[in-house]
């Protein structure tokens, strides 16, 4: 799971933990702890949230290339 956590972490850019906060209504400390390394029992609804989140940038990103081409 961790290991999970870590790639996802990866991805992100300055401000979207923030962005998955307020989507998800996770707490932002909370999804900053566990990003960082800590252990929650929500890890499972934050990676889920970090996904979600990564997969909806991919897609407008997707979209925009489309129209752009």
């Amino acid at each position: 799971m961790q290991e999970l956590i870590t790639k996802a972490k990866k991805q992100l850019q300055s401000g979207d933990i923030k962005a998955i906060a307020e989507r998800s209504k996770i707490p932002y400390q909370t999804l900053y702890k566990v990003l960082n390394g800590a252990k929650s029992t929500r890890q499972t609804e934050i990676l889920k949230a970090v996904t979600d989140f990564l997969q909806e940038r991919k897609n407008q990103l997707e979209q925009l290339e489309a129209v752009l081409n």
